[in-house]
């Protein structure tokens, strides 16, 4: 067997390297933590993320336009709308407000209305002077009183004007309608409307009810809330 003097010489090289290898110490690598992500690469941390807005009241003014005043207060806005209260509006104001999830109401000029409840209804709205125009959500216990009559709803678009103590109008827009005249025996009318805006014309202090012409409300204006029903739905 014949043997090579330079393998001799490579053989310490190749043991010392291998034993240098395992003297070595080892190095164990640590994960990085979510927020420890390097920069760049879509770590957020808590102090980045965006705070949540705040939830808006469910009872609240969806328009304040002009002079309109909560319980002799300026209102605006999203301002909220106790179980009780008082909204007017001056000749320039105009006010679109919710009490009931899904339903809206808008408060004309030189209006005068008293929240509340009645032993009729769970959301009575008194109409003291000037217009009401209401989009119901069906189901709901809702009514508007004037000083001679009331129009009560299980859900539908209906108008009311309050003139004196002793005339009022009401227009069944849309749906079923509910109206009953103050101060007399009489049962509460119910009048069914498919659009077709029924018009009467109450008063008296022992009121009567006669149909009247359409006034004062157009589909235009109806269409024009649409946007804030869309809100509350």
């Amino acid at each position: 067997m014949k043997l090579y003097p330079s393998l001799f010489f490579a053989l310490p090289l190749v043991f010392g390297g291998i034993a240098g290898c395992e003297d070595e110490p080892q190095v164990e690598e640590t994960p990085l933590a979510v927020d420890q992500a390097p920069a760049g690469e879509g770590a957020v941390g808590e102090a980045d993320a965006e705070p949540e807005a705040p939830a808006k009241p469910g009872r609240r003014f969806l328009l304040a336009e002009g002079t309109v005043t909560l319980d002799g207060q300026p209102a605006a806005v999203d301002t909220e709308i106790p179980a009780e209260a008082v909204v007017k509006t001056g000749k320039d104001g105009r006010a679109v407000i919710t009490i009931i999830p899904g339903s809206i109401a808008q408060i004309g000029p030189n209006s005068e209305v008293s929240i509340g409840k009645s032993d009729r209804k769970d959301h009575s709205l008194k109409l003291v002077l000037g217009a009401i125009w209401s989009m119901v959500a069906d189901g709901s216990s809702y009514e508007v009183v004037t000083q001679n009559a009331v129009a009560g709803v299980r859900g539908t678009a209906f108008y009311v004007e309050a003139h004196n103590k002793k005339s009022s109008y009401i227009c069944a827009c849309d749906g079923a309608v509910e109206i009953g005249l103050l101060g007399t025996k009489k049962k509460p009318n119910l009048v069914e409307s498919k659009m077709e805006h029924l018009s009467f014309n109450i008063k008296g202090k022992k009121p009567k009810s006669k149909k009247a012409k359409r006034k004062n409300h157009t589909e235009e204006e109806k269409m024009a809330l649409m946007p804030f029903l869309e809100q509350v739905k």
